[in-house]
């Protein structure tokens, strides 16, 4: 409109139209392609800035709410800052590839065999989470089953498994008859534990409010199970 376009200007303009619609070209056609050609370069442009870092960080802040334990969400945290991020924290998602992949996992997947496997298996994860939200297309790099079970040896077969020492079984009455000596709550919470067959955390975090005096049960709450359901446990006379 005037005064922002001039007469000159908008005869020029004019002129151009005319020549296009001479030439068998609708101006507004063309007008509506470049439009959508400018559209599509722009969106060209916002998936080559999602990088895997931020891939990540969206993935751990949609997911968190179902895993239970906050420590979950730091080993996940710090385990991609240590050994993705690296390689491919700045890098767009898009572009990750599986010679990016293994670059991360080669120097710790025989050594380190455990946190390697995590480490892909979160990989793979948040590139499956990427791809669903189409930030990205085609095969998962980070997937096992016919991708890298192809170039990395089997973790079972090279794993190194070490467990705790364990109490023989025909020594577990002496040993509770002098564990009922000690004094002390560690003491206590121990003779549960095994009396009980819980896992520490429940023990630790217990509260009386969970205790039921009059039918002698321990009642967890399905928020403090693992499984996610409330666990009820027959508690007998401590005599």
């Amino acid at each position: 409109g005037y005064p922002g376009i001039s007469l000159a200007t908008a005869r020029l303009e004019r002129n151009k139209y005319r020549l296009q619609v001479k030439a068998g070209i609708d101006p507004l056609i063309t007008k509506q392609t470049n439009k959508a050609d400018q559209k599509a370069e722009e969106e060209k442009q916002r998936l080559l800035d999602i990088t895997f870092d931020h891939c990540a960080e969206e993935y751990i802040a949609a997911k968190s709410p179902e895993w239970k334990n906050k420590k979950h969400i730091q080993q996940w945290e710090n385990t991609l800052k240590t050994y993705a991020s690296p390689v491919i924290g700045t890098l767009s998602v898009q572009h990750i590839e599986l010679s990016h992949v293994l670059e991360i996992l080669n120097p710790i997947w025989l050594t380190k065999t455990e946190t390697a496997t995590r480490v892909r298996n979160r990989m793979e994860l948040i590139i499956d989470y990427s791809t669903a939200l189409k930030y990205r297309s085609g095969e998962n790099p980070a997937r096992w089953r016919g991708n890298l079970d192809a170039v990395l040896p089997r973790p079972s077969k090279i794993m190194e498994r070490k467990h705790h020492a364990a109490l023989p079984y025909d020594e577990i009455g002496p040993f509770m008859v002098e564990l009922s000596k000690a004094e002390g709550l560690a003491a206590k919470a121990l003779i549960l534990t095994i009396l009980t067959a819980t896992r520490t955390s429940e023990t630790l975090n217990a509260e009386w409010t969970e205790i039921n005096f009059d039918k002698f049960e321990w009642i967890i709450p399905k928020a403090r199970m693992k499984s996610g359901k409330q666990h009820r446990i027959p508690l007998s006379d401590p005599s």
